[in-house]
């Protein structure tokens, strides 16, 4: 059994057609657009295995505590924007199983309800055994929602590193497509050796992405080596290639010639993809993306620098925590910088963004010298 909860109509008519299209006819779907409504519903029922609430202010908070002490094996699913969910975190952190941000989609709460189900399972499983074996229980419960998260990173890395070579496959497609006749034939030819040599790298990336994700498994674990950064850099120029190459963008590699830093190679490869990508979306057509290389008081510091538009927040941190932009301002991914901060700061570093007017933006991270 499911019982939802929405503050808004849009979001109570989504839910429902997501969750009907989900759940088999075998299962029971109970939705509320009233607190008071959804808490004696939930007193005479049968405990509900997830509960979902969109909560869009702090005047529904008490719902959680509510809803855990008439069903406390439910597994409490919250869509909420960052600055509620951090204040949910600081309040209920124990209570509360997953978070899903306002732009939720169906995929989302596929793997949110999935986990969900083990999760209600394994806390029913808990509360009837006896003191002496809640812990071992309890570790089962952990490594659960560790290896979940972990496969949601995943899912969500493949996506967004497979993104920008494939937006720029589909360019040179569209462009043959479009001008075949009157494309010279040399430039026809060159286009095709483009195209393969992208799709190659593009089938490169994505078997290294799945590898990666097969031997990390339960969770994301660093795993450093002596890497030679440049060699990372230009694989991730040469699949942004196409994609920049749309825009008229010069992406230049100026690195320290043979700089060699102790880091996971995976992720500072995904770094390095997510910040060039951002910069290309900002940069206008016809601009430069520079990528630099410092050292100072014991750490390298590398650099993706644009001359584009000025991203609106002053700093990183902001970027991470406050997502409430107005939809006619282009941002960031926010997804992929949060993965860019957790990659950087697994790795020991920690990752800031300058931006001027007139100057463009530029994004920095920092690797310990080792």
């Amino acid at each position: 059994m499911i019982f939802y909860f929405s503050e808004t109509d849009k979001t109570f008519n989504v839910l429902t057609g997501a969750l009907t299209d989900y759940l088999d006819s075998s299962e029971k779907l109970q939705g509320f657009k009233g607190s008071g409504g959804l808490l004696q519903f939930a007193k005479t029922q049968a405990e509900a295995e997830i509960i979902i609430l969109e909560l869009l202010s702090t005047d529904n908070l008490p719902l959680i505590e509510e809803l855990t002490k008439i069903s406390p094996c439910s597994s409490i699913m919250v869509i909420a924007d960052n600055e509620i969910s951090n204040l949910i975190q600081s309040k209920y952190k124990k209570q509360i199983f997953y978070y899903l941000k306002p732009d939720w989609d169906k995929t989302d709460l596929k793997l949110a309800l999935s986990t969900a189900k083990n999760t209600f399972r394994l806390k029913k499983e808990l509360s009837e055994l006896n003191e002496n074996q809640e812990d071992k229980i309890a570790k089962r419960l952990k490594n659960l929602i560790d290896s979940n998260e972990a496969k949601d990173k995943f899912i969500s890395i493949i996506a967004h590193d497979l993104k920008s070579p494939f937006t720029g496959l589909l360019g040179v497609t569209e462009l043959l497509t479009d001008n075949w006749d009157e494309l010279p034939d040399e430039e026809k030819l060159q286009l095709i050796k483009d195209l393969q040599t992208s799709s190659a790298k593009t089938l490169n990336l994505l078997e290294s992405l799945l590898t990666w994700s097969v031997k990390q498994k339960d969770k994301m674990e660093v795993s450093t080596s002596f890497v030679e950064i440049n060699n990372v850099v230009n694989s991730t120029i040469t699949l942004a290639k196409q994609y920049a190459s749309q825009k008229k963008i010069e992406i230049q590699n100026n690195l320290e010639h043979s700089l060699k830093i102790t880091v996971d190679e995976n992720m500072i490869a995904t770094v390095f993809r997510n910040l060039i990508s951002n910069a290309i979306k900002f940069t206008q057509p016809g601009g430069k993306i520079n990528i630099s290389s410092a050292r100072e008081n014991g750490y390298y510091i590398f650099c993706v620098a644009d001359n584009g538009k000025k991203i609106d927040k002053p700093s990183i941190l902001e970027l991470f925590k406050h997502q409430k932009e107005s939809q006619e301002t282009e941002k960031p991914n926010g997804l992929g910088l949060m993965l860019c901060k957790e990659f950087v700061e697994n790795n020991g570093g920690r990752i800031w963004l300058e931006t001027k007017k007139d100057e463009g933006n530029k994004f920095c991270f920092t690797i310990p010298v080792k």
